[in-house]
């Protein structure tokens, strides 16, 4: 590890700056009065910490602001996320609607390979990462009825629709049409798509392959997708335009626009507070406890000469450190501020 000495030389000022001042208060103390001194420390102290405590609660107040816009926001994206979640259940949850069945739901739907999820599928092609299901992804490449179109694009959907890995807990929403009021994504969720380019993919492979028959839907069916597709953008009409081209379209917007501006709003929302303010925190903790508390308990309850002066020069001792400390980090807060 490299030594920072800019660091360190800006704390051994700091120490410099501290033992200077601290020569400089006890001569001082020897000619004025320790009441005077405890009366200005307490002054300058209450000043200073409502200050701080004033800019603390504007910091705070933006925060929670930004942090109630986020989650708006957040929460209006994870509808539509959902209404994509509902079109690809009404696709994937009947049969004779995929073309290549022996590839897609009774190969995925049931027996050994129902927990294979798209992410950790993908991602072992893609990377290093090495699940924890491995050898049986790899079994699932080796299967007679294996199509790298339907079967991938298949699963790529499934794993949208439901967790594979607890394939017990159904999701209602899906089998519903109400907006929820305050439903939003895990972020985990958000972060997995994203990685694997999930919905990418999807475009880009329908793009090239037949893999199931939009026709072959339930008139029920149809009808409902009309209606989430127009639900997630006005501009989307299966009604009249193929359903492959609007299905392209809605993957690519999603991939590029909704999915990324969700991540980006959960994050503001979770955002935790950052260490400037941690920090202005605890330098209004200090300030208020050995610049005005103690101060006022050695004012009027220590009546030893000896115990007020150690007292009066170890509190101002400890003010002017924070105030050096404050003053050398003032253009970091700045900055995290910005």
């Amino acid at each position: 590890m490299n030594f920072n000495w800019k660091t360190f030389s800006k704390y051994l000022c700091a120490f410099g700056v501290i033992i200077l001042s601290y020569i400089m208060v006890r001569r001082y103390n020897l000619l004025v009065q320790f009441d005077k001194s405890l009366e200005v420390l307490i002054t300058i102290n209450g000043i200073f910490s409502a200050i701080l405590t004033t800019f603390l609660f504007a910091r705070l107040n933006s925060i929670k602001e930004d942090k109630s816009k986020a989650k708006e926001f957040a929460i209006r994206f994870s509808r539509k996320i959902t209404d994509l979640r509902r079109i690809f259940y009404e696709l994937t949850t009947y049969y004779s609607v995929w073309i290549n069945e022996e590839a897609t739901k009774k190969l995925l739907d049931a027996g050994k390979y129902r927990t294979i999820d798209y992410y950790d599928y993908k991602m072992m092609s893609i990377s290093d990462y090495i699940p924890a299901n491995k050898d049986l992804i790899n079994e699932f490449k080796e299967e007679k009825n294996y199509s790298d179109a339907s079967s991938e694009m298949y699963l790529a959907m499934i794993s949208l629709v439901e967790n594979r890995s607890q394939y017990k807990d159904f999701d209602s929403v899906l089998y519903n049409d109400y907006e929820s009021e305050d439903t939003m994504y895990n972020i985990e969720f958000i972060e997995n798509i994203l990685e694997v380019e999930q919905l990418s993919r999807l475009s880009y492979n329908l793009q090239r392959f037949d893999v199931f028959d939009f026709n072959r839907l339930s008139k029920d069916s149809r009808e409902r997708i009309f209606m989430l597709t127009k639900r997630i953008n006005s501009n989307y009409d299966l009604k009249n335009n193929f359903y492959k081209d609007v299905l392209i379209k809605m993957c690519e917007d999603f991939n590029s626009d909704i999915i990324p501006k969700t991540y980006n709003y959960l994050l503001d929302y979770e955002k935790e507070t950052s260490s400037s303010d941690k920090i202005i925190i605890i330098m209004i903790k200090i300030s208020l406890f050995f610049g005005v508390i103690l101060p006022l308990v050695v004012l009027f309850l220590f009546q030893h000469i000896f115990l007020k002066i150690l007292f009066s020069e170890f509190l101002m001792i400890i003010n002017l450190w924070a105030l050096v400390y404050f003053i050398i980090n003032l253009g970091k807060f700045s900055k995290e501020q910005i």
